[in-house]
Parts: structure tokens; sequence; C-alpha cells
């Protein structure tokens, strides 16, 4: 057995190189797995064609939009993507946008898109949680923070002859976070 001593120089860390190194592996890393795997993997969205007489089920716009998505604990800024407040769903398309994608609730963190980030916020039933399982729009964040849930439905009215008549229903609650206790209240004041 023989031992070896070896000398070498001080390494000074370079921050500025080391977070160039890692942009670098993350870029590498998602042209490597694109279409990525991660994302593309929920099942097909059936949106609502033409039933729809008034109104639009989506939050504040019908097209794509880009935005940024934390999902299955990974982040994908620059995705092109819709909000369906009807069905609760985040919208994407799928890599050749042949068809659209629902995403798969629970593995969305949060996201953001037309500069409203939303996060899921998950119903406690130990404590009759004023909340349902969803998607909120984060309002305020601090010490104490503030949401809002959007929701939407579609109401149907039949008449005679003209057959059934489709719209949109909207309605809006906000709560409250403090000290990791949720309260609701009915309006902004």
């Amino acid at each position: 057995i023989s031992a070896l001593n070896v000398c070498g120089q001080n390494v000074k860390t370079d921050s500025l190189n080391y977070a160039k190194g890692v942009s670098n592996a993350i870029e590498m890393y998602r042209k490597f797995i694109d279409p990525s795997t991660v994302l593309y993997n929920g099942i097909e969205y059936n949106d609502y064609a033409y039933t729809l007489e008034k109104g639009s089920p989506y939050f504040m716009d019908t097209d794509f939009k880009t935005g940024s998505l934390f999902y299955d604990g990974v982040l994908f800024e620059n995705i092109q993507l819709m909000y369906d407040l009807v069905k609760g769903q985040v919208v994407i398309n799928e890599p050749f946008k042949i068809y659209k994608l629902s995403l798969i609730n629970e593995r969305v963190s949060w996201f953001s898109v037309l500069d409203h980030k939303f996060v899921r916020l998950v119903a406690n039933d130990s404590d009759q949680s004023v909340i349902t399982t969803g998607f909120y729009d984060l309002l305020y964040e601090a010490d104490v923070s503030l949401y809002k849930k959007e929701k939407k439905k579609v109401n149907e009215e039949i008449t005679f002859p003209e057959g059934i008549h489709r719209s949109i229903i909207r309605s809006e609650s906000y709560f409250l976070r403090k000290d990791g206790t949720l309260y609701s209240f009915s309006n902004k004041n």
C-alpha cells in the first residue's frame, strides 16, 4: 500500500459561472426531453365548441396565452395555456397541436397566466375547511394572503320551440389566510 500526496489550487467559487452552468444544464435537459413526457400526460380536453351562445368558460380570454406552470415538480416557462373555470382545468396543446390536453390537477402546484398566479389549495376535511380543493387566484401574499376563487357554470334554459340556450354564469369568492387559517368573505370590501 502506498500513500500519495496531491497538492492543488484552492477553488474560488464563481457564482456567475455556476449559475450559467446550471441554466445551461436545465436548458439542455429540456431540449433533450422535448416534447416533455412530464408535461404532456393529461387527458384529451373536450371544449365547448359551438354549444355556448353567451359568455366564455375561460379565464379572461378564449385563446391560449403564454404562462408558467409548476407541474409534477418541474417548472415549465413560456407554455401556451388556458384556464377553464367551468371544469377547473388547466388546458394546453399537445406537442403537435392536433388536440388539447387537460393537465392532471393534482400535479399542478401553481400556474401563472395574464399576470395572475393561481395556486392549488386543498380542502382540509378535519377542520371543515371554508374552501373546496381547486385553483385560487393569489392576489396578495405576505403574513396575510388574499385569494380569489372565480367560478363559472353553464346555465341551460329550455324554450319552446327554439330549444336549449346555454350561457355562462360567473361568481367569485374571497379568502384570507392568516396564521395558517383560511377565512372567507363575500366581496372585496
